[in-house]
């Protein structure tokens, strides 16, 4: 009944519904109890880093993403306002551990965040290229418009950065691959 509907959008009716069947041992479902209590403003936050702790991809990029923003629910629900970069990092680092495009392209964007103590060019760079080989469009676009950009100005990219032994084939592989996905610019 819960997931009809948490797939509905009912997201009121699916909380009730995941309370009342949630099995602490379920990170799927402590997952899906921890997204909606901090959807409706309740305690989900220790739901969400029991999911995380248990390395459910989805949960540590969530968690990663909120302490970037400055989002965190804590175990009370209360919200944390403030960010912490180190956190964010550990959480994106778990997520791209397990699989996720998507943590890996918010780990390069981080390491280029103008506000974050331990920004590192290298590692966003890496980050970047590693998100694009994992298929993320934004992050296939983005790459791709790096290398015709370095290219253009005589910079020659290492063949291990790219995946590819030649920069100007993965530029355009990169950008194809974003174009496929719907990315509107790599069209």
């Amino acid at each position: 009944m819960a997931d009809h509907y948490w797939q509905a959008g009912d997201a009121v009716l699916a909380h009730m519904w995941y309370s009342r069947c949630i099995d602490l041992r379920d990170v799927e479902l402590c997952y899906r109890f921890g997204m909606l209590g901090t959807l409706l403003g309740e305690r989900g936050g220790k739901f969400l880093e029991r999911a995380a702790a248990a390395r459910h991809p989805r949960a540590c990029e969530e968690l990663g993403l909120r302490y970037a923003i400055g989002s965190c629910p804590d175990s009370r629900g209360a919200t944390l306002d403030s960010r912490n970069f180190k956190k964010a990092v550990r959480w994106l680092e778990r997520a791209a551990s397990l699989g996720s495009a998507k943590a890996c392209f918010f780990l390069a964007l981080l390491y280029d965040h103008q506000n974050c103590s331990f920004r590192n060019h290298g590692k966003a760079r890496e980050w970047l290229f590693e998100a694009a080989r994992r298929g993320h469009a934004e992050a296939q676009y983005r790459a791709g418009t790096r290398l015709m950009r370095d290219l253009a100005y005589g910079r020659v990219p290492d063949p291990q950065e790219t995946g590819l032994d030649d920069a100007d084939v993965a530029a355009i592989r990169f950008l194809l691959e974003a174009d496929r996905q719907g990315h509107v610019e790599a069209a």
